[in-house]
């Protein structure tokens, strides 16, 4: 999981340099604080789901689904600020024109915060039903993905 959230920085690093990867780090923190809110809530219904499973497969369900309902809802705005309000953003942040090239990177985050909080729930759901093996394959997947992704796109297309 670390390596698939690190993967980008690293390969900017290599491929492209200092500068491509202050501006997308600029973006990234932005995004990692709004996702304080996905951790908040994973972590509140966590023991919950983990008790419910298996013993009250109905409630365990239902719960998953208040929960997933609860980070659309969350996401939603968060997602629409930072894709409306980029430029913005990265002014007030990071003055008027020191860092306008992150302006686009963070609407392309803006969508990866909503497709973010969309899959924490399922994750969260695994977890809960003792399917982590499930879930590490999944990541292994995504990361290998996001590797091939990252390897067109930068090599194409850079920041």
């Amino acid at each position: 999981g670390s390596l698939f959230f690190q993967l980008d920085t690293l390969l900017l690093a290599l491929w492209k340099g200092d500068h491509d990867v202050g501006i997308y780090q600029s973006v990234f923190k932005f995004v990692s604080l709004s996702l304080i809110f996905s951790d908040i809530a994973v972590n509140a219904f966590m023991p919950t789901l983990s008790r419910f499973h298996g013993m009250q497969q109905e409630r365990w369900n239902m719960l998953g689904e208040l929960l997933n309902k609860i980070l659309f809802f969350i996401a939603l705005p968060i997602t629409l600020t930072m894709f409306v309000y980029a430029d913005q953003i990265i002014s007030l942040i990071y003055g008027n024109h020191s860092f306008s090239d992150a302006v686009p990177l963070l609407r392309i985050f803006s969508f990866i915060v909503l497709m973010r909080y969309s899959v924490e729930t399922y994750a969260l759901m695994l977890t809960t039903s003792r399917r982590q093996t499930t879930r590490m394959i999944i990541v292994v997947v995504a990361t290998v993905i996001n590797f091939l992704l990252n390897m067109y796109f930068i090599s194409n297309f850079g920041l």
